[in-house]
């Protein structure tokens, strides 16, 4: 069995990829907005993928230490046959 964080970095970065076909369909003056939306999303879905989820959690996570399952307990470890 695969770990989920390559299915979950994969739909994350999917996302931009279809976001970006607004900023292409940008062309007249009327689709402005359309292609403003699209850029945000991209940046926002990149930003969340790239820095929060690879950077900023683990960082909680080290500092916050087992209080972060507050106010349940830490779960059980699975362990993954190979």
């Amino acid at each position: 069995m695969r770990s989920p964080v390559v299915l979950l970095m994969a739909s994350d970065l999917v996302l931009p990829v279809i976001a970006t076909g607004l900023i292409g369909t940008a062309v007249g003056l009327t689709k402005v907005t359309l292609g403003q939306l699209g850029l945000i999303v991209d940046l926002g879905v990149l930003v969340d993928t790239l820095v929060v989820r690879t950077v900023v959690v683990p960082a909680l996570f080290s500092l916050v230490g087992d209080r972060i399952w507050w106010p349940g307990t830490k779960p059980a470890r699975e362990t993954l046959e190979v």
